[in-house]
């Protein structure tokens, strides 16, 4: 490997600010992962459930924001289990009065 590196006319320094680079970005990249959903989203999500939000949510998977697009997908579900848990009431209390 040493031979390679002279060969390539590599120094010891260039390749530990390389490695350090590399480790700084995965550390962003690893905080990117993890930021959470904006409260706003969360709640736009809830009270407006679509397939748009949905494929909106995508998008924060394919920037690498993994912890966005989860809770995106979540606040969706949440949001279309509560106006479908809405509509049954409704519909139960028609027919009970």
């Amino acid at each position: 490997a040493k031979m390679e590196f002279a060969k390539r006319n590599l120094s010891a320094d260039l390749l530990e600010r390389l490695a350090e680079e590399i480790a700084q970005h995965q550390l962003e990249n690893e905080n990117k992962a993890n930021e959470p959903l904006w409260i706003g989203w969360k709640v736009f999500t809830f009270i407006f459930p679509g397939l748009f939000q949905l494929f909106f949510g995508m998008t924060f998977k394919a920037d690498g924001y993994d912890r966005k697009a989860k809770e995106f997908l979540s606040w969706t579900i949440y949001g279309y289990c509560f106006y479908l848990g809405l509509a049954a009431v409704v519909i139960i209390l028609n027919m009970i009065l």
